[in-house]
């Protein structure tokens, strides 16, 4: 088991290829597999997609609109044909034709006739898309999703019956249970186990889990996920999947209840049809159980040398618990009055330490098993939930963080406690501070605890960030790095650190505003947290406040916590996001759990003081050396070649541009054209290279900026697309909507090219999902999509 929320398929990174000034291969197009899914519903409903693009160019708009009476393939009937109707409406062209596709083998459409082909039984359900793309411009096109239902199973096997499969397979369906967790130590001859409560809620496009533990008879905090299927239909996921959206419904950190469309951790959608969160029981095949006289059970077979039948008893670990995203490869069936009544489990179990695989040789296994049972069935409504009411303790919270809204001055101490490393202690670091270069310089420590020391005041904050090397191959394991904030007097402020070249603090970015927003704002609602745990002496009380849904970890951590990984703060059922104050109102403390994918698991707590009394060394900033923000390329650096293999010439970005461009050269894009559209965020690196065969090309780098990516570690679909269009707003190029030079429907490989109507300008921006935009300059005619 995955001891995380429910398992949302994250695709791995495919195959990408990196373009560059000296590879003209970036092609954007992809490749879309066959998405395997089941659903027990036969109920059959219209289904709709649409897809729209303008162009400024060509004067070209398509819209493209999808629609079906029915969107189910009964694959067991006769009738195996289905109609999807295709609205094409155009401005600056009449070509209204389309090219039909889809990303299945099981499937064929003409002409938006879909028919069923396949010639193998289907063992589930599945779910494919039929894609409509405009001829006019390929880069619109419009998806609808078709369900492929696989044939019911009828027959008897003892007391059991299909039709008692049948019952249990409803849409509707609440599944109580217990999920445990097995290790077994061969070594010492020990097995310890960890027991996880569950209560999983299924109707039609709705699914709820909840899981908690239970310590001394008494149940810690539940942790609970709910999702339905999202309206529109024809989105994409990283792996180039099409359907609809997986909602999540939860009560944000505002107290408002919500629904938003769920993205990965690298900003791409994930789907409904994808993540099998619905009844799957009723696809259990009558014909594969036989009665076990010893346990009174019916077993499944599983045949776990034959892939295509596994998929089933992964999609029942999905769907009937919150927590196993591993495949059961035991299942029995329990029958009690004519009725199934429970389900067991169990998953593969895995050695560990072995040569060969098996327990003779190993030193230690892992594994999992359920114990289900069913309730409510045909009459489980999954319902949303709703915003929190205060508590009579609400008060004492919110006046804490009022207080904290409006200061600007406080030292905070984060500790980042790995759970899966060594954990240091939380000593004082032993650093000598003499000098200006000894208290920012970076440098190293012997003792203290990872995480990050600031100090905070109205005009400044000065970051100390510590990192734990484990290995035991370092004397001072810590390596400690000094960054910060500083505020300007014309509403910006500089992003500084220190400098070797320098002995200083340099500024190295700047952006607009103040440098309150680099910092936590407490901006959520008190009413969030529940009953608080209090702790009384003869001094003080103190209460400890408990986020009431982990959902929103993230979200919350990001207010309270000035720490990089809070936007990686999870649910975990050991360590829960907590708050705690005094009696009169001062921030104490908070605690929040992360979870960066699953490799480094830990919390961190972060304590308040000096509240109010805050002062930075008084020479800290002298020699400063501030951001300037360069006006002309005759400001910025770059290197150049003047044909391939001659070695790079060092100058300036105007010498490499006029040598490329000549006279043209003074219709690129300022530098401040480029920071209206990006901000302050080129590369260092700015060169101007060419191929064998004589092509130019001007390359530089731009990085999204954390605002804009919102704790996501990719550019989504729509914030890339937002840039583009202050780029065109901000140069005054046009953007070309041909497919040789501009294709999105890549989120891994998205390219938009630009022109100069009045000069031999082409300026491409490339992102293979990442934060980092890749920008090329050519002339015309020298690079095309392959």
């Amino acid at each position: 088991m995955k001891k995380i929320t429910k398992l949302l398929l994250i695709p791995a990174l495919l195959g990408v290829t990196l373009a560059s000034c000296n590879n003209n291969n970036s092609s954007s197009s992809s490749s879309s597999s066959s998405s395997s899914s089941t659903h027990s519903s036969s109920s059959v409903t219209s289904s709709s997609s649409s897809s729209s693009s303008t162009s400024s160019t060509l004067s070209i708009k398509v819209s493209i609109t999808l629609t079906a009476e029915k969107t189910v393939i009964d694959t067991g009937s006769e009738d195996k044909v289905i109609t999807v109707v295709a609205e094409v409406t155009t401005s600056g062209t009449d070509d209204k034709s389309l090219l039909w596709t889809t990303n299945s083998d099981l499937i064929t459409v003409e002409n938006g006739v879909v028919t069923y082909v396949g010639t193998t039984e289907l063992v589930f359900d599945q779910f494919v898309s039929v894609t409509a793309t405009s001829l006019a411009d390929t880069n619109v096109f419009a998806s609808i999703t078709i369900t492929l239902k696989a044939p019911t199973k009828q027959g008897q096997v003892g007391e059991l019956t299909s039709q008692m499969i049948e019952e249990i397979g409803n849409s509707s369906i609440t599944v109580n249970g217990e999920l445990v967790d097995f290790y077994k130590d061969f070594t010492l001859d020990k097995t310890t186990n960890n027991t996880y409560y569950m209560v999983t809620k299924m109707e039609e496009n709705a699914w709820a889990g909840e899981y908690w533990i239970r310590k001394n008879n008494k149940d810690g905090a539940h942790q609970v996920n709910t999702y339905k299927k999202g309206v529109v239909d024809g989105l994409t996921d990283e792996e180039g999947n099409t359907g609809h959206a997986l909602d999540k419904i939860y009560i944000n950190k505002d107290n408002v209840a919500t629904r938003e469309s769920d993205m990965n951790t690298f900003g791409s959608y994930n789907l409904w049809e994808q993540n099998h969160l619905w009844n799957h029981l009723g696809n259990l095949d009558i014909n594969k159980f036989t009665y076990n006289s010893k346990t009174g059970a019916y077993d499944y077979y599983i045949d776990p040398t034959d892939m295509d039948n596994l998929y089933l008893p992964t999609y029942l670990s999905y769907s009937l618990t919150p927590l196993l995203s591993d495949t059961l490869l035991e299942i029995s069936l329990y029958v009690e009055d004519g009725h199934v009544t429970r389900l067991t489990g169990s998953t593969e179990v895995l050695y560990y330490g072995s040569t060969d695989g098996t327990a003779e040789t190993a030193s230690a296994a892992s594994w999992t098993t359920i114990d289900l049972t069913f309730a409510d069935i045909g009459t489980t409504v999954v319902t949303d939930p709703t915003p929190y009411a205060a508590t009579k303790y609400t008060e004492v919270l919110a006046k804490a963080l009022e207080q904290m809204k409006g200061i600007t001055n406080y030292t905070f101490d984060s500790v980042d406690t790995s759970t899966y490393s060594a954990s240091s202690s939380e000593n004082s670091y032993d650093q000598s501070r003499n000098s200006l270069k000894k208290k920012v310089l970076p440098t190293s420590s012997a003792t203290g605890p990872a995480g990050l020391h600031g100090q905070v005041t109205e005009d400044a904050v000065l970051l100390r960030r510590s990192t734990y090397y484990s290995g035991g191959y370092f004397d001072n394991p810590y390596g400690l790095s000094y960054t910060g904030y500083k505020q300007n007097d014309d509403n910006t402020y500089d992003e500084f650190e220190y400098s070797a070249s320098s002995k200083g603090l340099v500024g190295k970015k700047k952006y607009e505003g103040n440098i309150s927003s680099k910092l936590p704002g407490f901006n959520f609602a008190p009413e969030v947290f529940g009953f608080p745990t209090v702790t009384e002496n003869e001094f003080e009380s103190t209460y400890t406040f408990t986020l009431r849904d982990s959902v929103i970890n993230a979200a919350v951590a990001k207010e309270i916590s000035s720490y990089s990984n809070a936007s990686s703060a999870s649910q975990d059922v050991e360590t829960q996001l907590s708050i705690t104050v005094d009696s009169e109102g001062n921030l104490l403390n908070t605690v929040y759990p992360y979870n960066i994918s699953g490799n480094y698991i830990g919390y961190v707590k972060t304590t308040y003081s000096e509240i109010g009394t805050t002062k930075l060394d008084e020479d800290l900033f002298d020699n400063y050396s501030p951001r300037v923000l360069p006006e002309t390329w005759d400001e910025v650096s770059a290197r150049y070649e003047t044909a391939y293999g001659t070695g790079y010439t060092t100058g300036t970005v105007a010498d490499a541009l006029n040598y490329f461009y000549g006279a043209d050269s003074s219709k690129f894009p300022t530098p401040s054209q480029f920071r209206s559209a990006f901000g302050d965020s080129m590369s260092v690196s700015r060169d101007l290279d060419y191929t064998k065969d004589g092509v130019g090309c001007f390359s530089f780098n731009i990085t999204a900026s954390e605002d804009l990516l919102n704790g996501v570690r990719r550019l989504t679909d729509d914030n890339f697309n937002y840039l583009m269009d202050k780029f065109a707003e901000a140069s005054g190029y046009v953007k070309l909507i041909d497919s040789k030079h501009t294709q999105t429907s890549n989120s891994n490989n998205r390219n938009v090219t630009f022109m100069d109507k009045d000069s031999k300008i082409m300026i491409r921006f490339n992102n293979i999902g990442f934060k980092t935009i890749y920008v090329y300059c050519y002339l015309p005619g020298t690079w095309e999509i392959a």
